[in-house]
Parts: C-alpha cells; sequence; structure tokens
C-alpha cells in the first residue's frame, strides 16, 4: 500500500473513529483501528500541543469527510475515485495545516486507541476544537 493511501486511510480511520465510537464511549473506542506501516511506532510522550493539533486537524477532516461524501453520492466510480484524490489532498493538508507530519498523525491516532486516558483528552480536544 502506498504511503498516500495508507495516509489516508488512516485519516478516514480516525476521523469516523473520533466522531463515531467515541461519540458514545470516548474510553472504549470500538472498530478497526487505522492501519500503521512498519516502523511506525508511538512517539515517546504525546504533548499536549500535539494532542491539540491532532484535534484540530481531526476536527477539520471529519467535515472534509462529510463534504465529500455528499459529493460522492450518485457518482460514478471514475468520479468518486476523483474525488477521493481530492478528499485525500484535503485531509492531507488539514494534517499538515496543524502543524504535524502524517507520521505524527498516525502515530497519535494509534496511541489514542491504546490509551483510554489520552482517548478521553482527545476527544474532549476534537470537539473543542476551533475549525478554520
Amino acid at each position: 500500500m502506498s504511503a498516500a493511501k495508507l495516509f489516508a486511510a488512516s485519516v478516514i480511520a480516525a476521523a469516523l473513529w473520533a466522531g463515531g465510537a467515541a461519540a458514545q464511549s470516548p474510553s472504549a473506542p470500538s472498530g478497526n483501528p487505522p492501519s500503521a506501516s512498519p516502523g511506525m511506532t508511538h512517539p515517546q510522550a504525546i504533548d499536549d500541543q500535539d494532542l491539540r493539533r491532532f484535534a484540530a486537524a481531526t476536527a477539520k477532516i471529519r467535515i472534509v469527510d462529510r463534504e465529500y461524501t455528499k459529493k460522492k453520492d450518485g457518482k460514478s466510480d471514475a468520479e468518486r475515485a476523483a474525488l477521493s484524490k481530492e478528499e485525500d489532498k484535503e485531509n492531507l493538508a488539514a494534517v499538515e495545516g496543524a502543524g504535524l507530519t502524517p507520521a505524527l498523525y498516525n502515530a497519535i491516532s494509534k496511541a489514542i486507541q491504546d490509551d483510554p486516558a489520552l482517548a478521553k483528552k482527545a476527544y474532549e480536544y476534537i470537539y473543542a476544537a476551533p475549525v478554520k
């Protein structure tokens, strides 16, 4: 799987996780975790600033996901594929615009799935994050 596809899958999974299962129980996320590439590990310590950046990116990604879900409705496979590429670019821009690399974003996403206390804090930040 290419790095772009891995990133896109992780971003969407994190966005959906953050808006779905976490809304019901932030300390017990369900569903499939985003894919991780070999060699990708958790950051030594996720500081509050990075967690807030993650939350800002995820909040924006959730909006992008909703917009593109509507745009893709009723489209042909080729049109949906083209829209998915646009969506991937917007998701990447959201992550980078928040001051994170895709690798760090994905590592934080994985850490959140492994740590209920971190997940709760991330959930709170995601729903408090201003979306620009």
